[in-house]
């Protein structure tokens, strides 16, 4: 397991010890359950040491009769494109994939362009974070929302941390850091629709990474959608693995 997928499972339990949320460990995998209509829900942390096959049947009738999420999330390694047959007999298909990313903040040396009426800062007012959370739901989670109230909880942990990017006092770019073990995650890293491929990404990220330099921080990882490998790849991240998300779907 690498530092992003550690990050990646931690993040998940801490999200579902909040209230109205669940965290569940079973001898096959993990689950983090969000109320109903929220997100996040699905299954991660994949134990496949008795084998994929019985691992999917007995996701497969867990799905069906015990109300387990319907999707999981695994590296490529474990259900990989060399697995696809196995996936497709127990009604399971890849729907997302992501690149694991990282780059060291010690040694980062880009500053952002300068930009008049814009600042980035940390965030934790009610009403900021409600209009974060706007832009995620727009942009990246329409059909499963995520919650202003989560992040609001999250940020009043030491391990959490969302900052925006502001421009003339509007919030229109930012992200959620989970700290776990000197490693920095970066997650629900996004940019009002209108105002993209305008720098305003790529500002808050190199600033982010910039204040992590002397905080102890030894590491920055990320979950890349293929959309978005570019952009994170241009400003310095490295390639460390791949992920699937994987989606039951009924006979």
């Amino acid at each position: 397991m690498n530092d992003a997928e550690n990050n990646l499972w931690h993040f998940y339990k801490r999200i579902g010890l909040q209230d109205e949320y669940s965290f569940q460990r079973s001898e096959l995998w993990s689950v983090v359950s969000a109320p109903q209509g929220k997100w996040p829900s699905l299954l991660f942390e994949i134990d496949i040491r008795n084998g994929r096959n019985l691992l999917l049947e007995r996701m497969t009738d867990g799905i069906r009769n015990e109300g387990l999420p319907c999707q999981f999330v695994a590296n490529a390694f474990m259900f990989g494109p060399d697995q696809r047959s196995v996936l497709r007999w127990n009604h399971f298909s890849p729907v997302d994939k992501w690149t694991l990313m990282e780059i060291n903040p010690g040694t980062f040396d880009r500053i952002p362009d300068a930009g008049n009426g814009i600042s980035v800062r940390t965030i934790n007012d009610f009403s900021e974070l409600k209009d974060f959370s706007v832009i995620i739901n727009s942009e990246l989670f329409r059909n499963l929302p995520v919650d202003a109230g989560l992040l609001k909880t999250l940020t009043e942990s030491d391990d959490f941390s969302v900052y925006g990017l502001f421009s003339n006092g509007e919030i229109v770019s930012g992200m959620l850091v989970f700290f776990h073990n000197n490693v920095a995650g970066l997650y629900l890293v996004v940019t009002k629709k209108e105002k993209q491929r305008q720098g305003f990404g790529s500002r808050l990220l190199i600033e982010t990474i910039n204040r992590m330099k002397n905080s102890g921080i030894s590491k920055i990882i990320l979950h890349s959608s293929v959309s978005a490998f570019p952009f994170y790849k241009n400003t310095g991240f490295s390639v460390t693995g791949e992920m699937y998300i994987y989606r039951y779907f009924s006979e």
